[in-house]
This record gives C-alpha cells, structure tokens and sequence, in this order.
C-alpha cells in the first residue's frame, strides 16, 4: 500500500522519535510504547499532524469528444507507490528523488508517438486517487 516513515514528537519534552520503529526517545516516549505493548490507552499524548503522500501516477490521454475538432484530457492512475510523512519538507524531497527515478526512458505524453510509460509524482493531502474523478465534459 504505502509505507510510512513515522518521526513524531513527545508532547511533553519534544524528543523526536520513530513511532512504532524504535524505543521511544524519551522515557515519557519509552513509557507511551510499553502502555501501547500492554494494550492499554497511554496517559502521554503524541500530537496529531497532518500527513503529506507523496504519490506517483502513470499519466495518460483521454479522448473527450468531437467538438472544436476533438480535444482530450489528461488521465492520472496512481501505480501503488505511496509514501506518507509527517512533514512536507521530507515528502518534497522524496518526491524529487522518485521523480529523477522515473524519469529515464520517459516519452512525451503529448506526443503522437506516445506508448505509455509516462510518470508523474506529487505531493498530496491524501493517498493516491485516480484523476479525474468524473470525465469532463466540453462546455
């Protein structure tokens, strides 16, 4: 699905730790994680944060009719790699690093030449979701 890299902070000191991936880096931290092993709701609170997904999708053209000639419209269908985090700062460059990966071998999707194989990477609000999500209609 998505894999999450997880830096949170302890509300009460501010250490900084890997939530479920390590020990704590605290012990208020160190204490959250033992009451969570033992299944019970822990008295120290990590502060909600807003998620940041860095998305990749396979980009298209969609043919949308006869008017004017013909025109089309772009597509996007997300390939299933999604990453989440809890900063923008860390999803903006990691969407760097995915796009220069997908960049190699990558044909223009305005081209009449065009296969497929064209990949787009965003960062988003929200897991990857197919767009758009009603085909348009000309006006």
């Amino acid at each position: 699905m998505f894999n999450r890299h997880i830096l949170t902070g302890c509300e009460p000191c501010g250490d900084m730790f890997e939530l479920g991936l390590s020990e704590g880096g605290c012990d208020i931290g160190a204490a959250m994680l033992e009451d969570a092993k033992a299944g019970v709701a822990s008295r120290h609170r990590v502060p909600r944060r807003k998620m940041w997904y860095v998305n990749v999708y396979e980009v298209d053209r969609a043919y949308g009719g006869p008017e004017e000639g013909g025109w089309y419209y772009s597509t996007g269908v997300p390939t299933g790699e999604s990453e989440a985090y809890f900063t923008e700062a860390f999803a903006w460059h990691r969407a760097r690093i995915l796009d220069e990966e997908h960049r190699e071998g990558r044909s223009k999707v305005y081209s009449v030449n065009y296969r497929g194989g064209a990949y787009e990477v965003r960062v988003q609000d929200h897991p990857g979701k197919a767009y758009p999500e009603e085909t348009p209609h000309y006006e």
